[in-house]
């Protein structure tokens, strides 16, 4: 009996060696195919990113843009009106300098009493 067992197992080796083979070249070809989507995967990821940055980076020059012409526009209407006020200070001391003059002397002496006290 020992004979017909260590017979008819040496004929279920070249059997099992087969599936085994079978197997591995099954596993072999799933593990192929996970590492091309792998890589596929990374690739549309690396290409959003890209896009996604490409978006980010427009929307902050376009912000940056709008800010700074709103800053301009904020410079050029405060330009405006320190002009008109210098005009209408000017006008003031036209139409009255004896009382520019009195006025610029009273707040010229306060700012030196308040410089002296220091």
């Amino acid at each position: 009996m020992a004979t017909s067992n260590t017979s008819n197992d040496a004929k279920a080796t070249p059997a099992a060696d087969a599936k085994i083979n079978a197997e591995s070249a099954t596993i072999q070809m799933q593990l192929d195919a996970v590492q091309k989507d792998v890589a596929e995967l990374t690739r549309a990821l690396t290409e959003y990113g890209k896009a996604q940055g490409a978006h980010f980076s427009g929307a902050a020059r376009a912000k940056a843009e709008q800010l700074r012409g709103e800053a301009e526009a904020g410079l050029s209407y405060a330009d405006a009106q320190a002009r008109q006020a210098y005009a209408t200070a000017e006008d003031r001391v036209r139409e009255n300098p004896a009382a520019s003059v009195a006025i610029a002397s009273g707040v010229g002496f306060l700012i030196g009493m308040l410089m002296a006290r220091r």
